[in-house]
């Protein structure tokens, strides 16, 4: 049982002193546990004792005796809770209970201890570790980008904080097909649980790409290279070049013109598929983008090379 002694009036008013399982002495004199400078106070004036669960008061054969509320202590008398102890004429205590703190068994005190002192170290090897923070903190901007609606500036950030980890040589245990994916998990995990970078990224890089279909004909669905007119060979090369590099994790818009102008130079069209028997007439030239076509089954492939870019 834990309990208090509250001095309510006498030399230390509002002082204040735990009692617990061992005995309590109290008097005038220094050797006591509790010391009570009033000269009207015995030197070794009386005593708290634990039995049972509870605590008594036992008067020590004081020359002024000792009272709780206001009987004359004879033998030793069980304190309750609010009881008021009075020692002598000048000295008044009161005695309460308080809520005694639940002991905890030893294996289970060391095993919450060894717990957050992992905790404590992962939570400093993190704080303490500059790359990962500044990954991180780009990270957290992107996101904020996001939520504003600026997806390209969102899926910039996000790459930035991957080259941060990459050129640290924090992914050099990572395949390279899959450093962006990795990274973007790895700086997700440090800003918590329930944050996914990965869709993050693929939905910027997505947003991006839905403005550059935006631009293509309307009315139609993905273009085929077999079935478009001259003016719109570009525009659907790089169609289709976008699609690929998304699945790939490239940025499209990362990309320069030169690639999608380069892929457009390689392409070889051939009649035959769509007149069966008759030989490729039409190939383009491997060393630019203009064309040679003698004839075409096809009215739409029937042009000079003049037209095409």
């Amino acid at each position: 049982m834990a309990a208090r002694l509250t001095e309510l009036r006498g030399g230390r008013a509002g002082a204040i002193w735990r009692v617990g399982r061992r005995e309590l002495v109290i008097g005038r004199d220094e050797s006591c546990e509790l010391v009570v400078d009033d000269p009207r106070v015995s030197r070794e004036h009386a005593r708290i004792e634990p039995r049972d669960g509870e605590h008594f008061v036992v008067d020590l054969g004081s020359r002024n005796g000792t009272r709780v509320n206001g009987q004359p202590v004879t033998r030793p008398v069980g304190l309750r809770d609010g009881d008021q102890v009075q020692l002598g004429d000048a000295v008044v205590l009161r005695y309460e209970l308080v809520a005694e703190r639940s002991r905890m068994p030893l294996m289970g005190s060391l095993a919450l201890l060894g717990v957050l002192l992992v905790a404590s170290a992962i939570f400093f090897a993190l704080r303490t570790d500059p790359v990962m923070t500044e990954a991180a903190n780009t990270a957290r901007s992107a996101l904020a980008a996001s939520d504003h609606g600026d997806a390209a500036h969102a899926r910039d950030l996000l790459s930035d904080a991957v080259a941060t980890l990459y050129e640290a040589g924090r992914l050099d245990d990572v395949p390279r097909l899959h450093v962006r994916e990795e990274a973007l998990r790895r700086i997700g995990r440090a800003l918590g649980p329930d944050v996914d970078l990965v869709a993050a990224y693929r939905a910027a890089v997505e947003s991006g790409r839905a403005r550059s279909v935006a631009a293509a004909p309307p009315g139609r669905g993905p273009c085929r290279l077999d079935e478009i007119d001259a003016a719109d060979l570009s525009l659907c090369v790089r169609e289709r070049a976008e699609a690929i590099l998304v699945d790939l994790w490239q940025d499209p818009s990362k990309v320069p013109d030169s690639f999608y102008r380069s892929v457009q130079d390689q392409l070889v069209f051939s009649c035959a598929a769509t007149a069966p028997g008759s030989p490729p007439r039409w190939r383009a030239a491997r060393s630019s983008s203009r064309c040679s076509c003698a004839s075409s089954p096809l009215p739409k492939f029937r042009r000079s090379c003049a037209t095409w870019p």
